[in-house]
C-alpha cells in the first residue's frame, strides 16, 4: 500500500468519525430535548455544518482518488469516495430530516405540509454519481492515451 492510499484511508476514517459525531449529536438532541428553542438551535447549527462538510470531505476524497489513479491506476477509490458521500448524504437528508420532522410533531410545532429534503438528498447523490463517473472516465482515458 502506497503513501497516497494510506493518506486516503486515514482521511476517510477521520472524516467518517467527524460526520458520525455530527449525526450522533443531531439524533441525541432530538431524542433527549429539554428546551424546544435549544433543540432547534443545536439542530440547525449541527445540520448546517453537516450539510457543508459532507460534500467538502467528498471533494477531498475525490482529489485523493485522482492522485491514486494517476500514480497506481486504481479506480476503486472513486467508488469508495462516492459510497462515503451517499452514506452521509442520505443520513443527513433523509434520516436526520425525518427525525427533526418527528421532533416537530412531538413538540407541537408541526404546521402541516411536507418536506422534499429526501428528494434533494437523492438528487445530490445522482449529481455526485455523474461527476464521479465523468471524473473517472476522463482520467482513465487520459491515462490510456498517455501510455500509447
Amino acid at each position: 500500500m502506497g503513501k497516497a492510499e494510506k493518506v486516503y484511508y486515514g482521511s476517510a476514517v477521520v472524516f467518517a468519525l467527524i460526520l458520525s459525531g455530527l449525526l450522533y449529536r443531531i439524533f441525541f438532541i432530538l431524542d433527549n430535548f429539554k428546551s424546544i428553542e435549544t433543540v432547534q438551535f443545536i439542530y440547525r447549527d449541527t445540520a448546517s455544518i453537516l450539510t457543508y462538510t459532507a460534500p467538502a470531505f467528498f471533494i477531498v476524497l475525490i482529489v485523493l482518488s485522482n492522485v491514486i489513479m494517476v500514480k497506481s491506476g486504481q479506480g476503486r477509490y472513486f467508488i469508495f469516495s462516492y459510497v462515503f458521500f451517499v452514506v452521509f448524504t442520505i443520513a443527513d437528508y433523509v434520516f436526520a430530516a425525518e427525525s427533526y420532522f418527528l421532533f416537530t410533531k412531538r413538540a407541537g410545532l408541526w404546521t402541516g405540509g411536507f418536506s422534499i429534503t429526501g428528494l434533494a438528498g437523492l438528487f445530490l447523490c445522482f449529481v455526485a454519481f455523474i461527476l464521479t463517473l465523468a471524473n473517472y472516465l476522463i482520467l482513465n482515458t487520459l491515462r490510456k492515451t498517455k501510455k500509447t
